[in-house]
């Protein structure tokens, strides 16, 4: 459901609903970039953007029919200069990806991506990604322990040369 436009605590039960696509999975988050709101469910990408009527008129489009993200697995730079900063950071079952309204050829975790295959696909929604636009640094907490509930291990990227899967460190 989406409120109307100047209207955040108003939502309609008959026309304030995006629909995306019934059936299989669940949406499981959403993400405001460049006044386009992008929705993911876990292995897909959907568009869409107010146009000034009712949430059920939005268009909506296919991003990467392969690529989705959990519910916390996206980042952004909150609070950060837009001009250095944009571009969100998401886990999604494929490696750490860098978004930038599409997503990059490769993972930004290409060269760990034996290590990013250990993350258990079954648990992929406790995966959480937070972001230090500051210091360039990059946390992903992971679950790979079977026998341990939530993350047990964090990634840590450093891309202070580079936000690209051969500068990342």
């Amino acid at each position: 459901f989406m409120s109307k436009g100047g209207e955040p605590e108003s939502f309609s039960l008959t026309d304030g609903f995006v629909i995306v696509k019934p059936g299989g999975e669940g949406i499981r988050n959403l993400a405001e970039y460049r006044t386009l709101i992008y929705i993911t469910k876990a292995t897909r990408t959907y568009v869409t953007q107010d146009n000034g009527d009712l949430p059920s008129t939005w268009e909506l489009n296919s991003v990467d029919d392969a690529i989705g993200a959990e519910c916390h697995s996206i980042a952004r730079a909150l609070g950060s200069d837009s001009s250095t900063e944009d571009f969100l950071i998401v886990a999604s079952r494929n490696g750490l990806q860098l978004f930038a309204g599409t997503y990059a050829e490769r993972p930004l975790s290409w060269k760990i991506k034996e290590l990013w295959n250990s993350i258990r696909v079954d648990r992929f929604n406790e995966v959480e990604v937070a972001l230090d636009p500051v210091n360039k640094f990059i946390y992903v907490a992971v679950p790979t322990d079977p026998d341990i509930t939530g993350p047990n291990k964090i990634f840590f990227a450093d891309y202070s040369e580079g936000m690209d899967w051969q500068n990342i460190k």
